[in-house]
């Protein structure tokens, strides 16, 4: 479950990451907001200005609105390339955690790691087309927050749709 950012500035900054906006117009709309008596919000100021069209608006809210889940790229866990191979139904949890296993005692003992995609080939618990197709949707399917590094799962998000990232507010095209 994602959560709603409680952010109180962030529409002012995806209007600027978005080049909507500048940065002395929002530290404007900032302080008329912070002295407003009626407790407007930022958005709503902004547009009431001219500094943001109703359209513009519109987009940003998009943007702020629009989540996805967080993936986790934990070694431990299989990283992106497991956790799709489980949500596709390729592999069973077992046979990741055996497979984790091995990589984890080949690291140990000859100093260098294994992939985990050649372990789950070389165990024929993965067919080489569906190696490749993995790798593929790590591509496709996967987000990552220039911001703070955190991992989405974007494989149903429309084309173009940006987002906000849940842990550092970044905007993620």
């Amino acid at each position: 479950m994602t959560t709603i950012n409680r952010n109180p500035y962030l529409v002012g900054q995806i209007a600027l990451s978005e080049g909507l906006l500048t940065p002395d117009r929002l530290d404007e709309c900032i302080r008329i907001q912070g002295s407003d008596a009626h407790g407007r919000a930022l958005g709503e100021i902004l547009v009431e200005k001219g500094y943001l069209t109703p359209d513009e608006m519109e987009r940003v809210i998009g943007i702020q609105r629009t989540r996805f889940g967080r993936v986790s790229a934990d070694p431990e866990r299989g990283g992106l390339f497991g956790q799709i191979a489980l949500r596709l139904g390729y592999l069973t949890r077992e046979q990741l955690s055996e497979c984790l296993r091995e990589q984890q005692q080949a690291g140990e003992q000859s100093g260098s790691s294994l992939m985990l995609g050649q372990i789950l080939v070389r165990k024929n618990y993965l067919s080489s087309d569906r190696f490749l197709e993995i790798l593929r949707r790590q591509k496709k399917e996967v987000a990552r927050c220039s911001g703070c590094g955190a991992f989405y799962d974007v494989h149903d998000r429309p084309a173009g749709a940006k987002f906000v990232c849940s842990k550092c507010n970044a905007v993620i095209p």
